[in-house]
């Protein structure tokens, strides 16, 4: 390296052959661990940083000159906060899939209910649900949610309460006919159910330690299967209670990435 940087100032480098300005760009790129395009693009990177340097300091001579001449940069800065604040509001899915009259109805609404019956294929289209079948009952279209809870109550003939013939499964997906994602485990209805016969809230199930968020384009269902053999269900009351105003703030404040 030392021979060849003596020979450069020696002589002119245009006047080097070209296999010892190769043999230069080599040593160099050795020498400080730069790649041979990163150092032939060093003249090109020194122009642009010029140029940028001209561009800086014509802005803050056009800045000066504006402030000098009276111009009010608290309507700017406003003006840009405006900008902002709509943009970081249509960042939120809700904002995006609903009107903001569909949000503040539901900005209150602290259950979900799961009860649209879905008609497909092996799901009975209606009640009451006799022994060994099933039905699919699913939420309507609304901004995204995340259930904390699963409240279930459920009405058979003959007063009874069999509740422990009653599977119940959840699932998450586009709705209607496709089925979707199982979520969490397949319940027995008694665990939905005090010994003494009150209603019991039982966690929604969670992945991975992280609570499931219901997106603005999905739908929570429920399948709800009779495996005993007496007593029809007349009803199921599928409700969610969810915590409406901690989404919303999280969609309030949410910035775009």
């Amino acid at each position: 390296m030392t021979s060849m940087l003596a020979k450069v100032n020696q002589v002119e480098v245009q006047s080097l052959r070209e296999h010892e300005k190769e043999q230069l760009v080599r040593e160099f790129c050795a020498t400080f661990g730069f790649k041979r395009a990163q150092m032939l693009a060093i003249p090109e990177m020194m122009a642009n940083y010029a140029r940028l340097e001209e561009t800086v300091a014509r802005l803050e001579r056009q800045l000066d000159g504006s402030q000098a001449h009276g111009c009010d940069t608290t309507k700017v800065q406003k003006r840009c906060d405006d900008i902002w604040a709509v943009a970081r509001r249509a960042c939120c899915p809700g904002n995006i899939l609903h009107s903001q009259f569909t949000l503040d109805q539901l900005s209150d609404e602290h259950k979900v209910k799961l009860s649209e019956i879905v008609e497909m294929t092996g799901f009975e289209s209606a009640f009451p649900l006799e022994a060994g079948k099933a039905i699919r009952l699913e939420q309507l279209v609304r901004p995204g949610y995340i259930p904390e809870k699963i409240v279930v109550d459920l009405t058979f003939d003959n007063k009874g309460t069999n509740y422990a013939d009653i599977e119940i499964t959840f699932w998450l997906g586009p709705g209607g006919s496709t089925r979707g994602t199982r979520i969490g485990p397949t319940w027995d209805g008694s665990e939905f159910l005090e010994t003494d016969g009150s209603k019991l809230e039982v966690r929604f199930p969670t992945y991975r330690g992280q609570p499931h968020e219901v997106g603005a384009m999905e739908r929570l269902a429920v399948e709800i299967r009779h495996t005993g053999n007496t007593n029809k269900l007349i009803s199921a009351k599928v409700r969610l209670p969810v915590d409406d105003e901690h989404w919303f703030e999280q969609c309030a404040t949410q910035e775009c990435p």
